[in-house]
């Protein structure tokens, strides 16, 4: 199993300014560690409560079909949407799985 991020957030839960005012930093010198911390914090609290802060795309790419057909999204939840679900017959050749044919349960967020 590994998870990809596609799109990464547009934004940091904190800007560089509210960092460097809790900080009271003052200047420009430090800017780039900073941004690179906040970034590397949000990282890390994502990890460690296995939720995304902020809207991201990513990809979950699977060996096979999980046997009871339940396919949990760990260190991404909550889940807002799917765009698609693809896979790949013995051949490699690409289907699309029909919506119609899976639900999103956003409702059931297990940790």
């Amino acid at each position: 199993m590994a998870l990809k991020i596609i799109t990464l957030p547009a934004a940091e839960p904190i800007t560089l300014e509210e960092a460097k005012q809790h900080l009271r930093v003052t200047g420009s010198d430090d800017d780039i560690i900073l941004l690179g911390m906040i970034k590397q914090a949000r990282e890390f609290c994502e990890d460690f409560q296995n939720k995304k802060y902020i809207t991201q795309t990513l990809e979950l790419i699977l060996d096979s079909f999980p046997g009871d057909n339940c396919i949990s999204f760990k260190n991404s939840s909550p889940v807002q949407s799917v765009e698609s679900i693809k896979y790949y017959d013995i051949n490699g050749k690409e289907f699309i799985f029909d919506s119609s044919n899976y639900i999103v349960d956003r409702d059931s967020f297990v940790n």
